[in-house]
């Protein structure tokens, strides 16, 4: 089944980091912050930031309704 959810993305390290974008990903189960910015380290670099900060889940409303879906069965998915 597939879940969403919101990363914060971060730049800086873990003591002292500014967190002001958000990207949905799609997953089997929630990754940790770890996890997530394994996940999507070539996006992270590609967008300039360092790490995820953190995970939420989200409905498929709000993931439809805050993120650019339209590809969405071309999405990696984590599992």
């Amino acid at each position: 089944m597939r879940k969403y959810y919101k990363l914060q993305l971060a730049k800086g390290n873990a003591n002292e980091y500014t967190s002001d974008c958000e990207m949905c990903i799609i997953g089997t189960r929630e990754p940790t912050p770890a996890e997530a910015t394994r996940f999507c380290q070539n996006s992270l670099l590609l967008l300039g930031y360092d790490f995820v900060s953190k995970v939420s889940p989200i409905t498929y409303e709000e993931a439809h309704s805050s993120f650019d879906m339209a590809n969405e069965d071309l999405f990696p998915v984590f599992c």
